[in-house]
């Protein structure tokens, strides 16, 4: 096995300027979000990670408001737990929602194609960070790191998390297999455990151990997979293995190493 290293990757956005832009255009006329300081409970944010599926009980018997993750808001629904759809993601894909599925949080650079399954009134909106410099939501590149604002900004006393593992092994997400989670995929090792993981889920992974670390009484975490460890671990994890198409990236950008294979469920990756 391959000695364990850290690397660093510089997330680009995957949504062209132009449909950006237009997006924006399209969200005029929904209500913003209504911001206040401590006005409200703690809610839970959840993503798609393979934990909810045994905390499914703990989730139906959750006292706050519950705000879900794209698709994970219509496996909620399917599983008899009332929540809002919440994303900054631009794909025109609709996301999978159900009849317990109350209303959406949308950032508006969200497609269009988002807002159609909702009545206008159970809409409400937000700004990023890069749409509006003086006071958008910013955070790490997903969804899952712009929540730690979001919520705070709109009066949640504290967010519980649930879901955000950021490893997976046969289904990345619980309610789909999504193709663009395939994409420069990673092995990290953490506590002499190896964990498939890709580069999306290792930088949000990092950007949220931080949060938990610095405000651990607005922010818990319990969520188990490679994000425990990496907390947990905090000194020692690293990167084992990469795709052949992260290792081109770094190629190209003169880094060496990664010759090795590395076979983890049956996906080809290099050690370095």
């Amino acid at each position: 096995m391959g000695k364990a290293y850290r690397i660093k990757i510089q997330p680009m956005g995957n949504l062209p300027a132009n449909e950006a832009k237009s997006n924006l255009k399209k969200s005029v006329g929904y209500k913003k979000v209504t911001r206040g300081c401590a006005t409200k409970p703690r809610c839970a944010v959840v993503a798609g990670g393979p934990g909810i599926k045994k905390q499914l009980n703990e989730l139906r018997k959750y006292a706050g408001t519950i705000y879900a993750v794209n698709d994970t808001a219509g496996y909620l629904s399917d599983n008899g737990i009332p929540c809002y759809l919440y994303s900054i993601d631009g794909t025109k894909v609709p996301f999978h929602i159900g009849p317990l599925v109350k209303g959406a949080f949308l950032a508006t650079r969200c497609n269009p194609i988002q807002f159609k399954p909702f009545k206008k009134k159970d809409i409400r909106v937000f700004e990023m960070r890069e749409d509006y410099i003086k006071n958008g939501i910013e955070g790490g590149p997903t969804g899952v790191c712009r929540a730690p604002h979001l919520f705070i900004a709109m009066g949640h006393m504290g967010i519980d998390f649930y879901g955000i593992e950021g490893s997976f092994f046969e289904q990345s997400h619980v309610g789909s297999d999504r193709k663009d989670a395939r994409d420069n995929m990673i092995v990290i090792r953490a506590g002499g455990i190896d964990y498939l993981t890709n580069a999306a889920f290792m930088i949000q992974n990092e950007f949220m151990t931080q949060i938990f670390k610095e405000y651990p009484k607005i922010y818990k975490n319990h969520s188990g997979g490679l994000l425990r460890a990496m907390m947990k671990h905090s000194k020692t994890w690293g990167v084992v293995a990469i795709t052949k198409g992260l290792k081109d990236q770094f190629v190209k950008q003169n880094v060496k190493g990664w010759n090795t294979a590395y076979k983890f469920n049956e996906v080809p990756l290099c050690l370095k």
